[in-house]
């Protein structure tokens, strides 16, 4: 859908649509200045913007190929904005016509060509030269970092497996090469496009992901380094006092970790798992383990919420419960799932873990060296993840003094990550 046709919509016309209830009245306008009114048609656009971003993502990440997720992005942008972004509409009975399969109410429509009448060229300047600094940002920090190079290296050791991060990341890379042959050709609309909603073009892409090839701002910092929470441990029988195991369990992991580094973390101790049988054969099938069971677990989702299990067959003294808790933070911190990265970060810290593996001759792990699957690809991408979490596991049981004498590789790999996460406590 390329928009709305463009009507005549008048005073009048609004004014009529109030009397007949199809739309609230307006606040008077009057009372602002024109900048008050542009400064709220801006944000209001920046608003939306990232609405459509939340809708999308979910399916956009699912889609490989480069030119079908833009298609498909600037699609569901288009009806998401001509459906949702009206004047004075409700957003809930908006999305109940389009979850139904109907068109907007002509009322919707009126207002959106409202809108899109108002949009003039101040506007448009504003936002085309917002969309051309993102772009010429991202250009620069991929051309800067290498990250072309990174992910040629990444797909030839693991094709698409490491997941969504990577794959927004060749998305963005592919992206910024398709805007800059459109640039050299001069095609119109690169930048903000009138036939479309809010000028959505390519280029918004780029200017909705700058944020994740930007580092953490303080204020994100902050927030996501709140929230840390340790439950259940009353019931694990390994803490002289139970009443206050809790307490005894987080002061320990406190005493290593920074608030960074512990983020949004639950740590919970579980006695009984549901299932338990049905997951270590799971798990065992996953890893190509031929015995043995998960001893933890860790699971991040996109709001950077971390749930970490410690599981009660393998926790048999404080020792062994916090080696758990070290392996399963550091999956929480890893190439995937920190908080406190940007995405060249990310394809940085992944490219190093992976060729730090690869040469390692001092690394001891049956678990990690056993792992076996079908698909090497996915074999080689498992073994690199559990390499890095027993790796910080093995640094914090050993200390680092010693781990740098016996693994300097793997202790070099754990600090660097650890300062640049602000995750380590000198």
């Amino acid at each position: 859908m390329r928009g709305i046709e463009s009507g005549n919509f008048n005073e009048g016309d609004a004014q009529a649509s109030i009397v007949n209830g199809l739309l609230p009245e307006r606040p008077a306008v009057l009372a602002r200045t024109e900048e008050e009114v542009r400064l709220e048609e801006i944000n209001g656009l920046q608003d939306r913007e990232k609405e459509i971003l939340k809708v999308s993502e979910g399916s956009l990440s699912q889609e490989i190929n480069p030119k079908k997720r833009a298609k498909k992005f600037l699609k569901l942008a288009s009806y998401f904005l001509s459906s949702v972004v009206a004047f004075g509409a409700s957003d809930e009975s908006l999305f109940a016509q389009t979850a139904a399969g109907r068109k907007p109410e002509k009322a919707t429509v009126e207002a959106q060509a409202e809108i899109k009448a108002r949009s003039d060229e101040k506007l448009f300047k504003y936002i085309e030269a917002e969309r051309k600094n993102d772009f010429a940002y991202i250009k620069e920090t991929v051309e800067k970092n290498g990250v072309k190079e990174k992910i040629d290296f990444l797909t030839t050791k693991y094709g698409t497996v490491p997941g969504k991060f990577f794959r927004d990341a060749k998305f963005i890379v592919e992206t910024v090469e398709e805007i800059e042959k459109d640039v050299k050709n001069e095609t119109p609309g690169i930048f903000c496009d009138t036939e479309n909603p809010y000028f959505m073009t390519k280029a918004s892409i780029l200017s909705l992901s700058k944020p994740k090839w930007s580092d953490p701002t303080p204020e994100d910092i902050k927030a996501k380094s709140t929230g840390f929470k340790v439950e259940g441990f009353e019931n694990s029988g390994i803490f002289t006092a139970e009443s206050a195991a809790n307490d005894e369990m987080r002061s320990e992991l406190e005493k290593i970790y920074s608030p960074q580094w512990l983020g949004a973390s639950e740590i919970t101790f579980v006695k009984e798992k549901p299932g338990q049988e049905e997951f270590d054969q799971k798990a065992r099938k996953e890893y190509g383990l031929e015995s043995g069971s998960p001893v933890g677990t860790a699971q991040t989702d996109i709001f950077g919420q971390s749930k970490i299990e410690v599981l009660s067959s393998m926790s048999g003294s404080k020792y062994m419960v916090l080696g758990i808790a070290h392996h399963e933070l550091a999956h929480n911190n890893d190439w995937e799932n920190s908080q406190m990265l940007s995405t060249q970060q990310r394809l940085d810290f992944l490219c190093e873990a992976t060729k730090t593996f690869e040469s390692s001759k001092n690394f001891v792990s049956p678990y990690v060296y056993n792992i076996k699957n079908e698909d090497k690809k996915i074999e080689l991408y498992l073994k690199v993840k559990e390499y890095w979490a027993e790796t910080v596991k093995q640094y914090m049981e050993n200390g680092a003094e010693e781990y740098r004498v016996t693994n300097p590789k793997e202790a070099g790999l754990v600090e660097k990550w650890f300062n640049i996460m602000n995750g380590a406590k000198k």
